[in-house]
């Protein structure tokens, strides 16, 4: 006889669980009933043919047997494919596979859909993996387009600083000659001046004679 068994032959007097002693179980737990025991609500619950039970909401559960606390590992190594699986509830038995709702079942020992199909972790796993190998890395052309625009930047701003520079030299470079002569001012000729000087007497000596008619 079974642990469990000998525990429902023990307490005949059970009571249904209220929503709050119902959230309190384990996705795991097969059977289950509520008792009074000693003046004291006390609820049990069949895992693995074990007896375990709780003294209500907010209390841990333990083995009939020996009283040791259950703990959350033994729970969780009885589900398979953890590995695989998103936002696993250990207390509801629900998950994600691949952004979908799943479920564990209890008949089957086997994570289901919604719909109640089979999850094949092996065959979807390999489609992803593949899926993955055949993609690029969005984090590695992420980087490397950051990298680009950094670069494209850099020589931007260089070329900027470059003709900046080229400019301030032409500026400051000494004149040629030719470019000298042109900023020299010019000097103009002063016109020339009749002579003022003095237009010298005509000799008062002895004169030709005229030539007769």
């Amino acid at each position: 006889m079974s642990n469990w068994k000998s525990c429902v032959q023990r307490f005949p007097n059970k009571f249904q669980l209220s929503n709050d002693e119902q959230d309190h179980l384990y996705c795991l737990f097969s059977n289950y009933f509520a008792t009074h025991t000693s003046g004291s609500r006390i609820i049990f619950a069949n895992w693995n043919r074990q007896a375990v039970y709780s003294w209500g909401v907010g209390c841990s559960w333990k083995f009939l047997s020996n009283n040791v606390t259950l703990n959350e590992e033994d729970l969780q190594s009885d589900y398979t494919n953890l590995e695989h699986i998103q936002n696993f509830d250990l207390c509801k038995g629900t998950a994600t596979f691949l952004e979908k709702n799943i479920k564990w079942d209890n008949s089957s020992d086997s994570w289901k859909y919604l719909n109640n199909q089979v999850v094949n972790f092996e065959s979807t796993s390999k489609l992803q993996s593949s899926e993955e190998q055949s993609k690029p890395e969005g984090d590695d052309t992420a980087k490397v387009e950051e990298i680009l625009e950094r670069t494209e930047t850099t020589v931007a701003t260089t070329i900027q600083k470059l003709k900046q520079i080229s400019s301030q030299s032409q500026s400051l470079a000494p004149s040629s000659p030719a470019q000298e002569a042109n900023t020299l001012p010019r000097t103009t000729q002063a016109p020339t001046q009749a002579s003022s000087l003095p237009t010298p007497p005509v000799s008062k000596g002895k004169q030709p004679a005229q030539i007769p008619p």
